[in-house]
């Protein structure tokens, strides 16, 4: 295969991103794979921390209470996407945060359903 033998030398990267850990714990170790042993490198992310969190609360409203902060971590989970959403919508406590997550058309019903 071209790939396999000039990848090295080619200047592209080749990216995969997945959220399934067992998925693509798969794909590149499981020796059946036709992946298997083809990743120079993984990367894997974690949430963010409480104390990150804090610093995002923070940043949009200044007054954050402590149910500020807990109902952010309980309804993210520390995701960076959700977090962004909410923040980028203005949802800075519980009762903004539920609001926004029960709207039709909210990422949080509507994310799974996409495949």
């Amino acid at each position: 295969m071209g790939w396999d033998r000039y990848r090295k030398k080619s200047r592209v990267n080749l990216i995969v991103s997945g959220s399934v850990y067992t998925l693509m714990n798969r794909i590149f170790r499981d020796a059946k794979e036709p992946l298997y042993g083809r990743a120079d490198s993984i990367m894997k992310l974690f949430p963010f921390t409480t104390s990150v969190l804090k610093e995002i609360l923070a940043d949009h409203k200044p007054e954050y209470t402590k149910d500020d902060l807990l109902a952010l971590y309980t309804l993210t989970g520390g995701i960076p996407k959700y977090i962004e959403q909410f923040m980028d919508n203005g949802c800075t406590d519980m009762g903004s945060m539920v609001d926004f997550m029960l709207q039709p058309e909210s990422s949080f019903f509507t994310e799974g359903r996409r495949y």
